[in-house]
């Protein structure tokens, strides 16, 4: 199977000048772009998560607050609030 690269491109360029080997560059540029952008975002994804399992934490402390008030402390309602105020000032 042959595959094309930017090393065969520039292999068969007339030289750093050439269409091909110009070619060969902005493949690779893009190639780290994409890259770039795809860390970015898993970064991102990852930040999310965190996000949503502190949120979910703090919802299960609220639903078992409604569900038994008789258990439910200041403390534990403070708690749940403390929780859902850090996630939503992180930064996405």
């Amino acid at each position: 199977m042959n595959v094309i690269t930017p090393a065969s491109l520039r292999m068969f360029s007339s030289g750093p000048d050439g269409f091909l080997w110009r070619c060969a560059d902005a493949w690779e540029e893009d190639v780290s772009d994409v890259c770039t952008i795809n860390a970015e975002l898993n970064g991102v994804i990852i930040r999310q998560q965190k996000r949503i399992e502190v949120l979910e934490r703090a919802l299960r402390q609220c639903e078992r607050a409604v569900r038994m008030p008789w258990l439910n402390t200041y403390e534990e309602s403070a708690r749940a609030l403390e929780l859902i105020d850090r996630a939503l000032e992180e930064k996405p």
